[in-house]
């Protein structure tokens, strides 16, 4: 697969003694099928997939027990919430069960779509069920990733 938007990753397979694990493609095309109807995931997803689909080194990412995990999970908090997204979307990271987590919407025809929080246990509290991570993009959320695990990993790790 070529690489467009995360070419830094590759830069950084390992971080904070994790190594990113990517997935093959058959593995990504299964995700495809079961959460876009067969349609390929956008690109700037995909490469995220292939680079640490399986295992990410990235502080920030989340993934619980993996991505049908996630899905299933962010399914029921909304239910639990009396809470509803309607639109056909991908859950990337999550904190708590997914009580929070992020996602991109599937039906927006961007190769590097916006990505967004979701606070389903929240919303009672006076939080929108829904906001734009400051980030924007998703690849550009990656990259922010990257580059605070970065810092972290010269700090845990730097030799004296």
């Amino acid at each position: 697969m070529e690489i467009k938007f995360l070419k830094k990753m590759l830069k950084y397979p390992t971080l904070r003694n994790w190594t990113n694990q990517g997935m093959l493609l058959e593995e990504i095309k299964r995700l495809e099928t079961i959460y876009n109807n067969g349609s390929p995931f956008p690109q700037s997803l995909r490469e995220f997939l292939y680079i640490a689909g399986k295992q990410s080194n990235l502080g920030d990412i989340d993934r619980g027990s993996g991505y049908e995990w996630m899905q299933s999970e962010a399914e029921k908090q909304l239910k639990e919430w009396k809470q509803e997204i309607i639109r056909p979307y991908f859950v990337i990271s999550q904190l708590d069960k997914c009580e929070i987590f992020s996602f991109i919407y599937l039906d927006e025809n961007f190769s590097d779509p916006y990505i967004y929080t979701c606070l389903p246990a929240y919303v009672d509290e006076g939080e929108p069920l829904i906001s734009s991570k400051p980030q924007k993009t998703f690849s550009n959320y990656i990259i922010v990733c990257l580059e605070r695990t970065i810092v972290e990993d010269d700090e845990l790790f730097k030799t004296k």
